[in-house]
């Protein structure tokens, strides 16, 4: 499912955002897992799609900051959610993805945003563009899927190639607190794995900012 314009967008920790008519490529697709596990690869799987789909428009250096914002050099693209449940005996799992097309939200002004439209120079309308982003997109994620599902290493390694989150001091905020650390990559299913001063943690879900400077000032 495509749409035009979005008023009621929801992600992360329940936050609230909203697209104006005819700027933001908005899109959900469902998928049916085997399990919950093998839906966890899903956010992956999706990140790794929209970031080839954004290089096939013209969007150079794209970046994932874990688990699934969009960036380029820094500044925010979009992002992707995944929310799923058991419906009988099946996992259905629907990806949400969010990505500013010709501008971006004037109503985001607590970190720096980029839109496709700025970063590659194209002069496409929107129509057109959102064309092209959706057909190389849903190309990308049927390739993304079958490697999670038959060579899940594969797509574990271009997601690592992409993150931008490894190797950076890191606070990662969680609904039950925070913890400070360097992440140093993820795990098989995707997990931050965050060295802290008291050990190795491990974190299936939750904010992540970027820290830079001896001060630990805090970037994105």
């Amino acid at each position: 499912m495509v749409a035009d314009h979005q008023w009621r967008g929801r992600g992360r920790q329940q936050r609230s955002f909203s697209a104006g008519a005819r700027e933001a490529f908005i899109c959900s697709t469902l998928h049916l897992a085997a399990d919950a596990a093998s839906a966890a690869l899903l956010p992956l799987v999706a990140a790794v799609a929209m970031a080839r789909a954004l290089e096939g428009v013209g969007v150079a250096g794209v970046e994932i900051k874990w688990p699934n914002d969009l960036q380029i050099r820094g500044a925010k693209l979009g992002g992707i959610l995944v929310e799923g449940g058991y419906s009988g005996s099946r996992y259905l799992a629907s990806v949400g993805v969010g990505v500013n097309l010709i501008g971006v939200p004037p109503s985001v002004t607590d970190r720096e945003l980029a839109s496709v439209a700025a970063v590659s120079g194209s002069e496409s309308e929107f129509s057109e563009l959102r064309s092209r982003l959706l057909s190389g997109y849903l190309g990308s994620l049927d390739e993304a899927e079958s490697k999670a599902l038959l060579t899940p290493g594969v797509l574990l390694g271009e997601y690592r190639s992409l993150l931008s989150t490894t190797g950076r001091e890191v606070v990662v905020e969680m609904g039950d607190g925070a913890l400070a650390g360097m992440a140093s990559g993820v795990d098989g299913q995707g997990r931050l794995i965050v060295d802290t001063a008291t050990g190795r943690r491990v974190v299936a879900s939750g904010d992540v900012i970027h820290l830079r400077g001896a001060g630990g000032e805090k970037e994105a």
